[in-house]
């Protein structure tokens, strides 16, 4: 019997809801593909152990450009960290493992005496991200000028609006508008990890000063940062060489995304409320109780002085 044989038998004594068939039978594909779709008997404990591994590199499916690659291509593909599936959906995967193998091949269906999943947990990474000094951030924008434009613009943006990578990458010139009542300049996230990324983004000073506006008017493609959003690796790339040390001082990893944590913590650190904040950053109102409840979406304005206080110049 080999593994997808073995699959069709245990499914059919599940009743599931058609959504969560649905998702155990996409873990269930990236389980195959790593395990690749041998005889039941001959998988043993490090195959299993190997596989997990190889699942918890794989990207969030929901995100472009991974939404749109075939499966397969994922096999050598390097995704970033900040991109990559979380540590419980590695575990759900484990679990349907144990499911197929020790519940129904070893207990039910006889097939095995043991199963290859016994004595197998993931221990989950912890996946901590440092935060830039203003002086580090001022040399990686400067640094920036000498790659090429785009990458210094979606660096900028980056350390401007503390928006996410993805968030970044995927913006259209047709994101971008100008607020009638302020005259401030903004784009629309419509979108990303929870229902709080969908927002308004405001251009902070800096950012409009240093001339991103008319940057935005040169680009010929709808999507502005089309590089980034066909090949995140290359982000990595040039990110990497810009960053000296891999680690702060406290060993938290500087990479891109660090760019966010930078930023938030400049914002909280600056005497804004804790809800504008969470709003302009995409964040889930936390901390208010049944006030969040009552708080709406605060106007361009507000959210402009959040990314005006945003500086990385020596005082």
């Amino acid at each position: 019997m080999t593994l997808s044989q073995a699959w069709v038998q245990y499914l059919q004594g599940k009743t599931w809801k058609d959504k969560h068939r649905k998702t155990v039978e996409q873990m269930f594909l990236n389980i195959q593909l790593f395990l690749r779709d041998r005889p039941v008997d001959s998988y043993r404990q490090s195959d299993i152990i190997e596989a997990l591994s190889s699942i918890a590199k794989l990207p969030q499916r929901n995100r472009k450009p991974y939404s749109e690659m075939p499966l397969q291509d994922m096999i050598d593909l390097y995704v970033p960290e900040e991109l990559r599936i979380s540590d419980k959906t590695v575990k759900e995967h484990l679990k349907i493992m144990i499911g197929l193998f020790s519940e129904y091949l070893v207990k039910e269906a006889k097939v095995l005496v043991t199963s290859p999943t016994e004595g197998v947990t993931f221990k989950s990474a912890v996946k901590r991200f440092g935060s830039f000094s203003d002086s580090e951030v001022s040399e990686i924008l400067d640094g920036a000028k000498e790659k090429p434009e785009w990458f210094y613009w979606f660096a900028m943006m980056g350390a401007y609006t503390g928006a996410r990578r993805s968030e970044i990458a995927g913006l259209m010139k047709s994101d971008f508008d100008v607020c009638r009542d302020t005259g401030r300049a903004y784009f629309r996230i419509k979108e990303g990890k929870t229902l709080s990324s969908a927002r308004i983004v405001p251009l902070g000073r800096e950012l409009l000063d240093s001339g991103f506006m008319e940057y935005l008017a040169s680009v010929e493609l709808e999507r502005v940062f089309d590089t980034a959003y066909r090949n995140p690796n290359r982000v990595t790339d040039l990110f990497g060489s810009l960053v000296p040390n891999a680690k702060d001082m406290y060993g938290d990893r500087l990479v891109f995304h660090s760019l966010r944590h930078t930023f938030i913590t400049k914002a909280r650190m600056s005497g804004l409320s804790t809800s504008l904040v969470q709003q302009y950053v995409g964040h889930s109102l936390t901390g208010g109780g049944v006030t969040d409840r009552y708080t709406h979406r605060y106007s361009v304005e507000s959210l402009a002085s959040v990314c005006d206080v945003i500086s990385y110049r020596a005082l």
